[in-house]
């Protein structure tokens, strides 16, 4: 019995991590007017939020905004441009 490899236990735990602080921050779920990039006050992006997005769109975020490895994976093959604010 063989359990998951090194990578795929990394991607659960960034996707953990992720929806923990989503669950923090109501305004970071899919849906939201920041999830669909309407505002640019994100803190944290997540998968979900990317996921969320037309493909082909513009995320614009703030400076300090943090984007998990795995979304920021999801938005380069779903073609989303990630541009930070000034």
């Amino acid at each position: 019995m063989t359990g998951p490899d090194r990578e795929t236990l990394r991607r659960l735990v960034r996707e953990a991590i992720a929806e923990a602080l989503a669950e923090l921050r109501p305004e970071l779920r899919p849906g939201t007017a920041a999830a669909t990039g309407a505002a640019s006050d994100l803190r944290v992006v997540t998968e979900k939020t990317i996921a969320a997005l037309p493909e082909g769109s513009t995320l614009r975020l703030a400076p300090e905004a943090v984007v998990t490895p795995l979304a920021r994976d999801r938005a380069r093959a779903r073609r989303i441009t990630l541009e930070r604010t000034r």
